[in-house]
């Protein structure tokens, strides 16, 4: 299920954008089921990692998987982004889908968070970070959730369209 970390969209995002002429190094703080409870709970050594001069944020669909209230999922989300302005970090805040079997009204919900809070705090905004990956059975593992190398090869193209367009990366 795992991809060797060469394949991941960090890793591939880092060497994109090499090839395209800038130089950033990339820290991948994400953990696997992670929910934005415990990223919260670990955000201030995140920061500390050194601190960041960029903060793609997004948060997988882990708290949908696991039924956790929305209320909660938008409080934690708040103060992640919160602590990130603070430090006067630009954000770029990735959107994410709710799984089909949860439900129309929670999958509503809990989709309208990312949005709201991009709006809100005036982020720049990816609306759904596995756009033209999600649902590809050939872009996606056996799980069906977590892309390929080929699958993250497109969010990584999606990403620099957005990193472009919103002038949060420089040459």
């Amino acid at each position: 299920l795992w991809l060797p970390i060469e394949s991941s969209y960090p890793s591939q995002l880092e060497a994109r954008l090499t090839t395209l002429g800038y130089h950033y190094t990339l820290q991948n703080a994400g953990v696997s089921w992670d929910t934005t409870a415990a990223l919260l709970a670990r955000l201030d050594w995140v920061l500390d990692w050194p601190t960041p001069s960029l903060v793609i944020l997004c948060v997988w669909a882990n708290d949908a998987f696991q039924g956790k209230a929305v209320a909660d999922i938008e409080a934690s989300l708040r103060a992640i982004i919160e602590k990130i302005q603070a430090k006067k970090i630009p954000i770029l805040f990735a959107g994410m889908k709710a799984p089909l079997n949860l439900g129309g009204e929670y999958g509503r919900s809990y989709e309208a968070i990312f949005p709201k809070l991009a709006k809100e705090y005036d982020l720049a905004y990816m609306d759904f970070f596995l756009a033209g990956v999600a649902l590809k059975w050939s872009l996606n593992q056996d799980d069906r959730i977590h892309p390929t190398r080929e699958g993250y090869a497109i969010v990584v193209e999606n990403l620099i369209e957005i990193l472009e367009g919103e002038k949060l990366i420089v040459k």
